[in-house]
Formats: C-alpha cells, sequence, structure tokens
C-alpha cells in the first residue's frame, strides 16, 4: 500500500474518531436509552462501532455481522473471548435479497 493511501486512511480514520464519534455519542446520550441494550452491526468492519459502542454502553449485547473473510477472522480473533457473549460476531452479510453473492 502507497503511502498517499495510508495518509489517507489516517485522516479518515482521525476525521471518524475526532467529529463523527462525538456527535454519534452526543445523540445516543441525548436519546437517554435506559435497560437491557441490544446492537445490530451491520457491516462490521475493523470493528470501530463494536468499540464505539462497548464504550457507550459496557453492558450491551452486539451482533456484528462481517461478510469479508480476512475482517471477520480478525475480529472473530479480537473478541473470542468476551465475556457473556456480549460481541456475537457473523461471517454473513445481510441484504434484502436471499442466497449467496459476489462480494466487491
Amino acid at each position: 500500500m502507497n503511502i498517499r493511501v495510508r495518509l489517507i486512511q489516517k485522516v479518515l480514520d482521525l476525521n471518524e474518531k475526532i467529529i463523527f464519534n462525538a456527535r454519534l455519542k452526543k445523540y445516543y446520550q441525548e436519546q437517554e436509552i435506559k435497560g437491557d441494550v441490544n446492537i445490530v452491526d451491520v457491516g462490521a468492519n475493523k470493528g470501530q462501532s463494536i468499540e464505539f459502542f462497548l464504550r457507550l454502553y459496557p453492558n450491551a449485547k452486539i451482533y456484528s455481522f462481517e461478510p469479508n473473510p480476512v475482517l471477520y477472522r480478525k475480529l472473530a480473533r479480537k473478541y473470542r473471548n468476551s465475556l457473556d457473549g456480549k460481541v456475537n460476531i457473523y461471517q454473513k452479510g445481510v441484504s434484502s435479497q436471499e442466497g449467496k453473492l459476489i462480494f466487491q
């Protein structure tokens, strides 16, 4: 991967952490969600949403779907010791169509 691509990825990650997550956190805090929280994460990617919601709702149960085999394996390894099944990773895609599709 060339330096330009890595630099763009770093800028996007920084934007997500500084701007997007702050706004998202504020939104969820304003909702005053109480009690048991179940979160469905469609397209878990590198686990950014999993980490975000675990910080916001430490007792939440998270159900994450990631069809990409490489990303799924990384997430499955990272959360294999998830306490009490708090984080559940599935190598499945979510779509309006039933069946197998080519992932691009």
